[in-house]
This record gives C-alpha cells, structure tokens and sequence, in this order.
C-alpha cells in the first residue's frame, strides 16, 4: 500500500517520542496471594519498574467521559499518562510515582487503557490519584 508506514519507520518515530517521557513509573499488577489460612488476598505487586512517562493533566477537550446528555463531564482528578507505545498495561493496575519536585510518592488507579492501533506511537491510560 503507497504511503504507508514500514515497521522500521514506525519503530525509530516510537524511539524518538520515547524520549520526550521523563519521567519514570512503577506499575502494579493485581495479585492473588496465599494468605496462610486457606484463602486469599488480593495485593498489587511490582510488575514492571523504571518504565519512562509523562504525568500530566487531562489537556482540555480529552476526556471519555459523557453525560447521557452528550455534554462533557470535566473530571479534574483524573489524569492521562503516557507510556512507552505497546506496554503491557491492564485497567486493573495502578501506577506509582516517584515525584521529585515535592520529595512525595504517588499511587494512581488505571481508569482506562487508551489503544490506539498499529501506528500507536505512545500508550496513554487515563488514572485517578489514590
């Protein structure tokens, strides 16, 4: 097909946004864990450490949130991360970040996964803070 992308081309413009993600996350995934009794608990384990990021705010107008009126309901706790394109990330996890600025550690709950297709050049999850 004339025009489209080869997947060569498509891995070095993933490799160049890549670095336009400065930050670094932690994410958890769910677990079912032996609770020494006979049954189970449920915790969130590390599942993969140092993946680079971008936290940041909803930017306005994005947002997959509608009213039944088709008006656009504005969450403002919730906020869209961007992470290496193809991360293996569920809406049950959660997120940690280590935020520098203020010296504080933040724990966010995957809202939704954002899946984009073949020519993804970024994962985006949408996250409320815990």
């Amino acid at each position: 097909m004339p025009g489209a992308l080869t997947a060569s081309q498509i891995e070095r413009m993933r490799g160049a946004v890549n670095t336009t993600l400065q930050d670094t996350v932690t994410i958890l995934r769910e677990e079912r864990v032996y609770d020494g009794g006979g049954g189970y608990r449920t915790e969130y384990l590390v599942w993969e450490e140092d993946v680079p990021a971008s936290v940041g705010l909803p930017l306005g107008g994005e947002t997959d949130e509608r009213a039944a009126s088709t008006v656009r309901l504005a969450d403002e706790d919730l906020h869209t991360i961007r992470l290496p394109a193809k991360t293996d990330i569920n809406k049950t996890d959660r997120i940690v970040w280590a935020d520098p600025e203020v010296n504080m550690e933040r724990t966010f709950e995957v809202n939704a996964v954002l899946r984009r297709g073949s020519y993804e050049l970024t994962g985006r999850v949408r996250v409320k803070e815990l």
